[in-house]
C-alpha cells in the first residue's frame, strides 16, 4: 500500500473483466510446513481478501519459537547469540536474516552485532549511523567534546541553514590555519576579524549556543537534546512536515540510545560521559562497510524483505504499537495492510523463525510496555509456536504486557521437547549463556581468526597501511584500533576487516 498499490485492483478484478479465469498459486516450495500454517492462520483474519491456503511437500519442521525478552538490548543480544551459536554449529552468516517493522529498531540490533563480531549488513536501507541526520548530532556532540575537531564542525556551522557560506568558511579556516588554532577558536571571537564581519553575529550565536551546552549539560542525552532543539535542527526537521517525520524518529532514537548508554554505566557503577558514548558507538559507526558478496547477517525492514528468502529468520519487536504499528490499530483496512506484511515477514522463513517480543523498549526518546502481537497471541494457533527464552523466570496470564503465551501461568526455560535432529539445532537450544562463554573462552583462535599484536605494520585495501594501536578478543573476534599512514584511526573488527600483514 504504501507503494500505492490497491487491494480492490485484485478483489474486482473479475467483475472489471468478464470471463475471466482465477488460478491460484497455493504450493510453496520454500518453507517447512508449520510457518506456512502460521502465515495461513494470521491472513485468514483478513476480510476483504480472494481466499488462498498456501500448502508444500515440504517437512512439517520445528515449530515456531517465541522469545519474550526484558527489553530491546536483551531482544539484540539474544539474536546475536543465537547466531553466534548457530555459526559455531556449522551455519553461515549469511542463512540468518533480522526484519523488523520501523527503520527505528535496527540501532539496538546493530550495536549488539557489531560488539558481537557479527558482520552484517542493512539492505534496502542505510545502517543507522549512516543517516545524515544522526551524522549530524554526532558531529554536533563532537564540537562539544573538542575545540579541535575542524572537520566535524564545518559540516553543522550551516546545517541547519545559519546563512553562513562556504565563503566565510574557507576565510575561518585560512584564519585558524594562519594563527595555528582550531577553526572553532575563530569562530568564538569571529568580532576580531575584518573578514568576518558580515557574518559575525551569526558565528557568535552559534558558539553562545554551543558554550552553554558545554557549561550547563554533562550527560549525553541532555547535550544531544539541547543540541538538537537549541540548534534550530528540530524546527527544521518539522517544517519538512512528512519528510521529517522519520529523521525526528530517528533523533529521538539516538537520544534513547544515550539514555540505555547512562543506565549501563549506572550499573555497573561506572559515570557515564559524553566521551564514553561516542567511543562506544564510534564502533558501530566507524566499521568498515564490507562487500554485499560477504558472509553476512542481513537486516531490513519487512517493507524491504519482499521476494527474499532465508533458512533462518528473526520476527524482531512483535509488538502491539509496533508490529502492528500503534497508528493502524482500531482501522480495519490498516489492520488488513499490517497482516499482509506479518504474512510476509513469516513466509520468509524457510527452515525456522523466531519471533521475539519485549516487555519494554525504549524508541522515540519514549519507554514503552507493550503486550505481545494480537498477531501472535490472539491469531497464531498455540499448536505451531514453542516458547523460548535465554532465562528462567515466571509468565503472567495475559492481563498485562509480560503475560505468557496462551493465556495461562508458566514458569519456562530453553529446554526444548524436540528431537535433536541436526548439531546445528542442538547447539542452538543449549542455553545462550552457556554458548557464549563457550564462544569467549575459545577466543578469536578457535574461529580461525589470526590476532595480530600491538604495533604491528598492516594493510587494509582502503585505508592503506597503519600500525596496530590495540587488539582484544570480543565475541570471537578481535577488535583492532589501527592508526594509518594517512593520520586516520579506526576501530575494526577482523572478521571483515581484513588486515594483511606488511
Amino acid at each position: 500500500k504504501f507503494r500505492g498499490a490497491t487491494i480492490e485492483n485484485i478483489l474486482c478484478f473479475e467483475e472489471q473483466f468478464a470471463g475471466c479465469r482465477v488460478i491460484r498459486l497455493e504450493q510453496n516450495y520454500r518453507s517447512t510446513g508449520r510457518i506456512l500454517d502460521a502465515a495461513n492462520a494470521i491472513i485468514a483474519k483478513n476480510q476483504g481478501r480472494k481466499g488462498k491456503t498456501l500448502w508444500t511437500r515440504n517437512p512439517e519442521g520445528d515449530p515456531l519459537r517465541l522469545v519474550t525478552l526484558e527489553n530491546a538490548e536483551e531482544e539484540a543480544k539474544y539474536v546475536a547469540e543465537v547466531i553466534l551459536s548457530g555459526v559455531s554449529g556449522g551455519r553461515k552468516y549469511s542463512e540468518f536474516a533480522v526484519l523488523y517493522r520501523a527503520n527505528a529498531q535496527s540501532n539496538a540490533i546493530e550495536q549488539a552485532l557489531v560488539k558481537s563480531g557479527v558482520p552484517y549488513r542493512v539492505v534496502g536501507d542505510m545502517g543507522f549511523y549512516d543517516r545524515k541526520e544522526i551524522k549530524d548530532m554526532m558531529a554536533y556532540l563532537s564540537v562539544c567534546l573538542s575545540s579541535y575537531d575542524n572537520l566535524r564542525l564545518k559540516r553543522i556551522i550551516n546545517e541547519p541553514k545559519r546563512k553562513i557560506g562556504q565563503t566565510t568558511v574557507d576565510a575561518i579556516e585560512e584564519i585558524a590555519t594562519q594563527r595555528g588554532v582550531p577553526m572553532y577558536e575563530i569562530v568564538k571571537t569571529a568580532g576580531e576579524y575584518t573578514a568576518l564581519a558580515k557574518t559575525a553575529e551569526k558565528l557568535s550565536a552559534f558558539s553562545a549556543m554551543i558554550e552553554k551546552v558545554r557549561e550547563e549539560k554533562h550527560l549525553p542525552s541532555e547535550m544531544l537534546r539541547a543540541l538538537y532543539e537549541n540548534s534550530g535542527y528540530r524546527d527544521m526537521l518539522v517544517a519538512e512536515g512528512f519528510e521529517g517525520e522519520g529523521k525526528i524518529e530517528n533523533i529521538e532514537e539516538f537520544i534513547s540510545a544515550a539514555v540505555e548508554y547512562e543506565t549501563r554505566c549506572t550499573d555497573s557503577g561506572e559515570e557515564p560521559t559524553a566521551l564514553g558514548f561516542m567511543e562506544e558507538i564510534s564502533l558501530i559507526a566507524d566499521v568498515d562497510k564490507y562487500d554485499e558478496t560477504a558472509d553476512a547477517v542481513v537486516l531490513m525492514t519487512v517493507h524491504a524483505a519482499k521476494g527474499l528468502e532465508f533458512p533462518i529468520v528473526f520476527i524482531a519487536g512483535m509488538e502491539d504499537g509496533i508490529f502492528p504499528s500503534q497508528q493502524n490499530i482500531g482501522e480495519e483496512a490498516e489492520m488488513s495492510e499490517e497482516r499482509r506484511l506479518a504474512y510476509v515477514a513469516i513466509t520468509r522463513a524457510k527452515e525456522m523463525l523466531y519471533i521475539t517480543h519485549a516487555r519494554s523498549r525504549m524508541m522515540y526518546g519514549k519507554t514503552t510496555y507493550n503486550q505481545l502481537s494480537r498477531f501472535i497471541k490472539d491469531e497464531l494457533p498455540r499448536s505451531l509456536v514453542f516458547e523460548d527464552a535465554p532465562r528462567r523466570r515466571e509468565r503472567q496470564t495475559y492481563g498485562g504486557y509480560n503475560a505468557g503465551f496462551g493465556g495461562t501461568t508458566a514458569s519456562y526455560s530453553t529446554a526444548t521437547p524436540f528431537d535433536d535432529r541436526s548439531s546445528y539445532f542442538s547447539e542452538l537450544r543449549r542455553p545462550t549463556e552457556i554458548a557464549q562463554k563457550k564462544r569467549e573462552k575459545q577466543g578469536a583462535a578457535e574461529y580461525g581468526i589470526t590476532k595480530f599484536p600491538t604495533g604491528t605494520r598492516v594493510r587494509h585495501d582502503m585505508f592503506g597501511e597503519g600500525e596496530i594501536l590495540s587488539s582484544r578478543d570480543m565475541g570471537g573476534d578481535v577488535l583492532y584500533e589501527v592508526r594509518f599512514d594517512n593520520g586516520q584511526v579506526k576501530k575494526l573488527m577482523a572478521t571483515f576487516a581484513k588486515l594483511k600483514k606488511v
